[in-house]
Order: C-alpha cells, then sequence, then structure tokens
C-alpha cells in the first residue's frame, strides 16, 4: 500500500512539473513566474564560450544583488547608487578631516618631541579610514553594519588620541582628556544620530561598546606616554585645541562617509533583444538603511504584471512602474526593521502584492492594492529573537479554495488569505524542524512544501495542514541550503549551501541521492532549472550545470563576468545573469518574425 501512495505521489509531482516546463510563462518574479526557478524551454548553450554563447552585456548603472525579470520583450530590474548630493558631502568632510590632520601634524612639528613612529601610527590609522570609502567605493561595505561604523569611528579617534596624548604634560591635563573623550564622543554620536533610526537602541549599545573601549585605550596611551616622554617644552594650550577641533570633525566623518550616505534608488528597463538600456527611472533617493555588508539597497527582486513593474526597497518603500518607465504610484509606509537590511520580494496574485516584511521586531505581512498602492490588510506576526530576522519570499498555492501565501517564519509556517489575510493554517515548527534564519525560501510541487536550511530539509503536506493533521512526510538530515533555495525537478530537490555542497533529495521519500563539491566560492544565487540540467553559480561567477536526471557530475562549466549574488533568470532558452555591474544574455535572443537574432 505504502508502495502504491509512493507511485500516485511520484506521478502528481512529474505531473505538476510537466505542466510547469510547458507553460513557457516569462520569468515574471523572484525565482520565476511560479516562484520554483524553473522555465519550460531547454537552455540553448551549456558552454558560454561556444558561439551562440553570450548574446550581449548590458552594463547597469550603480548596483545590487536583485535578481533580472522578463516580459516578452524587456527585462527589468532595480538598482541603487549614493546621490550626488552625499558625494559632495563627503568630499567636503573628507577635505576638513585632512585639514583637521594637518593642523595636529604641525602642532607636533612644531612644540612636541613625540616618538614620530607612533604619530605616524596614529594619523595613518584615522586617515586609512576616513579616506578608503571616498576613494575605494567597495571598502564601504566593510564599514556599513552598526558595528563596523562605530569601530570606524572609534578607530579614527584611537589614531589621533594617542597620537594627541604626547601633547600632554601635566597629569591633570590628561584627566581632563579622558573627561572629554567619554563625554563628548557619545554626544557626537547622538547629535548626528545613529546609522539605523529603527534600530536605534541596538546600534547605539554597539556604539557605546567601542567608544567605551576606545577611552580605555586613550587612557592607557596618555599615561604610558606621560610616564616615558619629556614634554616640558609642550603647553598645555597646544595640547588641547587640536584634540578639540580634530574630535568633532572626526566623530561627524565617521557618521556621514560611513553610514550617512542618501542612496538612490531606481528600475532600470533593458531592451531584451539588443541588450540596450532603454530607461532608468529613479523612484527613491533616501537615507541609507543599515545592511549586511553582501547586502544591498537594491536587493529584493521586482515582480512584472502585465505592463507595470512593481519593486520593493525595504523601508524605503514600494512603488509601480509602467512600461514607459512612468511611476503610477509609491508607497512609503511600509516599516522595514531589520539590521541587515530586506531581502524577501514581494509576489503578485490576482491583483494584489504580498510584501513580508520579517524584521526581528515588529514583523508583518501586508497585502497592498497591485491598481493603487493602498493597503488592503495587515497581519501582525510574532517577533523573532534572531537579530537579522526573516528575508523569505512567499509562495502562493490553494488551500481550501482560496489562494494563499504561505509564509516561512523563523519557527513556523503559516498560509495568509491573500485576499483578506486571513490566517488558513498555522503549524509551529519543533526541533528538529525548526529551522535557522537564513533566507532560503519554500518550494511547492504538488501538494507538497519543502523547507530546507543549512542541517537538511522538511517535507511537509499541504492536504494534512489543511486539515491540521501532523505533515511531516520526512526530514531529512546532511547538506541543505543557506541563502540559495532549492530546485524541484525530476522526482528531485537540488539544493546547495553557501560552501558550495550540493545535494539531491528524492522527494518522495527524503533520501540523499547525490552530493558533490562545487566550484569553490560562496553560493548566494538560487539555482536553476529547464528540466534537464540544473544551473548553480557562486558569488566569484564561477557556474556549473549539472545534469538533471543523473546528477552524478559537472556536465559544463563557466565564468560569469563580475560577481554574482542575484538569481539568474531563463526564459525561450536564454539565461540571464546579473552581476554587480552588468546584465548578460546567454544564448540565442527572443523569436522575431519566425527568426532568432
Amino acid at each position: 500500500m505504502n508502495g502504491c501512495r509512493q507511485v500516485v505521489v511520484w506521478c502528481v509531482l512529474s505531473w505538476c512539473s510537466g505542466v510547469l516546463h510547458a507553460q513557457e510563462n516569462p520569468w515574471r518574479g523572484f525565482r520565476g513566474g511560479e516562484a520554483q526557478g524553473r522555465t519550460g524551454a531547454r537552455f540553448h548553450s551549456l558552454n558560454w564560450s561556444a558561439p551562440g554563447g553570450v548574446q550581449w552585456k548590458a552594463p547597469i548603472p550603480g548596483s545590487g544583488v536583485s535578481s533580472p525579470v522578463l516580459t516578452s520583450d524587456r527585462v527589468y530590474l532595480t538598482s541603487s547608487w549614493t546621490s550626488d548630493l552625499a558625494v559632495r558631502k563627503r568630499r567636503w568632510i573628507v577635505l576638513a578631516q585632512a585639514v583637521c590632520a594637518g593642523i595636529a601634524l604641525y602642532a607636533w612639528l612644531r612644540r612636541t618631541r613625540l616618538d614620530r613612529r607612533l604619530w605616524a601610527v596614529g594619523l595613518a590609522a584615522s586617515l586609512a579610514v576616513i579616506l578608503a570609502p571616498v576613494w575605494w567605493p567597495g571598502s564601504e561595505r566593510w564599514v556599513n553594519s552598526p558595528i563596523r561604523a562605530a569601530a570606524a569611528g572609534s578607530l579614527q579617534m584611537v589614531g589621533l588620541g594617542v597620537a594627541a596624548a604626547g601633547f600632554l604634560h601635566p597629569r591633570g591635563w590628561r584627566h581632563w582628556l579622558l573627561m572629554a573623550s567619554l563625554l563628548a564622543i557619545p554626544l557626537f554620536w547622538l547629535a548626528w544620530g545613529v546609522p539605523a533610526p529603527r534600530a536605534a537602541s541596538r546600534t547605539l549599545a554597539n556604539a557605546l561598546v567601542a567608544l567605551v573601549a576606545e577611552a580605555g585605550l586613550i587612557a592607557i596611551a596618555t599615561v604610558q606616554l606621560g610616564r616615558l616622554r619629556d614634554m616640558r617644552d609642550a603647553g598645555p594650550r597646544w595640547a588641547v585645541w587640536p584634540l578639540l577641533v580634530a574630535m568633532p570633525l572626526t566623530v561627524m566623518g565617521a557618521r556621514l562617509v560611513t553610514t550617512g550616505a542618501t542612496d538612490v534608488r531606481a528600475v532600470v528597463a533593458v531592451d531584451r533583444r539588443s541588450g540596450e538600456v532603454v530607461w532608468v527611472r529613479e523612484v527613491f533617493d533616501s537615507p541609507r538603511s543599515t545592511q549586511h555588508f553582501y547586502n544591498s539597497a537594491a536587493t529584493p527582486t521586482p515582480v512584472v504584471a502585465g505592463d507595470t513593474v512593481f519593486a520593493y526597497f525595504g523601508n524605503a518603500g514600494l512603488v509601480a512602474v509602467d512600461s514607459a518607465g512612468r511611476v503610477l504610484w509609491n508607497n512609503e509606509d511600509l516599516p522595514y526593521r531589520s539590521l541587515f537590511g530586506a531581502g524577501a520580494s514581494p509576489v503578485e496574485h490576482d491583483g494584489v502584492l504580498v510584501i513580508s516584511s520579517g524584521g526581528p521586531a515588529q514583523p508583518y505581512v501586508a497585502g497592498i492594492q497591485a491598481a493603487t498602492g493602498a493597503v488592503l490588510w495587515k497581519n501582525s506576526r510574532r517577533p523573532s529573537k534572531n537579530v537579522d530576522g526573516n528575508n523569505r519570499t512567499p509562495v502562493i498555492v490553494r488551500i481550501k479554495g482560496e489562494s494563499c501565501a504561505v509564509i516561512w517564519d523563523v519557527d513556523e509556517v503559516a498560509c495568509l488569505s491573500v485576499r483578506t489575510g486571513r490566517e488558513l493554517f498555522l503549524y509551529r515548527l519543533q526541533a528538529p524542524l525548526r529551522v535557522g534564519p537564513n533566507t532560503s525560501s519554500i518550494v511547492s510541487g504538488g501538494r507538497a512544501l519543502f523547507l530546507a536550511d543549512e542541517n537538511g530539509a522538511v517535507r511537509l503536506d499541504l492536504d494534512a495542514l489543511e486539515k491540521g493533521r501532523d505533515p511531516v512526510k520526512w526530514f531529512s538530515k546532511g547538506p541543505g541550503a543557506d541563502c540559495a533555495s532549492p530546485v524541484l525537478v525530476n522526482g528531485m530537490l537540488f539544493m546547495v549551501n553557501e560552501d558550495g555542497i550540493a545535494s539531491a533529495r528524492d522527494a518522495i521519500t527524503g533520501k540523499v541521492v547525490w552530493e558533490a563539491s562545487l566550484p569553490d566560492g560562496e553560493y548566494f544565487a538560487s539555482p536553476v532549472t529547464d528540466g534537464e540540467s540544473v544551473l548553480f553559480c557562486n558569488r566569484q561567477g564561477d557556474c556549473a550545470f549539472v545534469d538533471a536526471a543523473r546528477p552524478d557530475a559537472v556536465v559544463a562549466r563557466n565564468t560569469a563576468d563580475g560577481l554574482v549574488m542575484a538569481t539568474p533568470a531563463a526564459f525561450d532558452g536564454t539565461i540571464y545573469i546579473r552581476s554587480e555591474r552588468r546584465l548578460t544574455a546567454i544564448g540565442r535572443g527572443p523569436q522575431v518574425a519566425g527568426k532568432s537574432r
């Protein structure tokens, strides 16, 4: 009996997979029209260096890690860049800090006998943190979190503080320096705001910890220098005023250069046939939110419905743009409270956009009317103890005769009616099914849901969830998924973890049927499939094709142009890969008048 039941389920899964493959719908959202990472036409080219491989490359203004979405003649994606005003502000800050450092250096040359090597180390450390985010924009990622921003400001103050300590001879002045460090620096951090107003208490705590440590270092350096150096020729006024000038400029610079930037968010349209950028529409110009250094201000993938593109930018808001680049509406009343930035993409169904705001403090799911941008409903979720919240994109299924969005929180799975937001079922995940705070999204196939994290995968039965019964069909430990969402093809669940360990599980039994190490690198992009092969790409741009029927070896390897973190898109046999600065089309272009271009 069990064997017959497995055969029936296998047939259902295979039939559903075949139906999806037969329907060659445009790749209109995250992981395709069905949000499952599957396309219906065979990939045209597995060897990208051969003739007919790369069709075109389009430079994309700004940067982002959102995936491309497709219509019959366009490719849409989102991007972001630092606003011109913020760039000009940085230049003035750097100039002011350079003048500040010059004043301190002049005072040292004229009035002190401080060890030049110690001064050089302190000054170099300060200037390195000041200049790096300006002259090497990529280094901004390392100071874009609250902890790194606090460390950056503190490092500058340590450098200047250690250098200025040599100016001080009377012990009383050293005490005043310590008090100034403890009182003035936190006041400047408060006066100029913390990197994320929505996470003020946590950010301020990180800043204060770093600043207290810094004050201790300055105190130690001051005492040691006072003992080792004879500074009888230095007067108190030369000791204090360079530091008083340096302190506010340094701290303000650390705030504004590293985390006080303003980002422009934009939607970009590219012609599918030629690769030419048709238009770039700037939709938001607002302060940068805190984010993981691998994240961006343009991470959620847009979704297309008809001729309208809907783009979500986390705390900046949600916007609708038509095919001509005109803004139809925007909604800036969708707060996203997270430390590492937004990652979940919107989904559209029956004229409703579903937005999952899974921040750790006040998570919610909202239904937005696609025609107007009005909030139809908002469903509050349980707060999470994980600091990074939940960034999993919902999937749409049918339950109790209704279309519902399946939401996978850290410790529960729920289904919310797309029309009303009413909760149709809720299942609490228990250990060992309770998975970690990764961003791998749900995979659906037939009447099954597949959840994967770094420790393995779980299969849940939709019918059992609907009736309130135990839905767990199997739990399979072993290599799983981190950020990359799995893909279901040929009755097997393919996945890859961040370290490049790929695996495939039998969808019926959960047994691991294949496991292999892919090219070295970090894997964030989700795999995609055409039913015959599965494409995996790592951040370094190394891409591998694996046979979907017999996954015993890599059948082709290629290299993309630049860093790849976005999930590829595929339609009509062409693969579209978004790297750090460009979009590449691989394979023949769309059919025009019966011919391929």
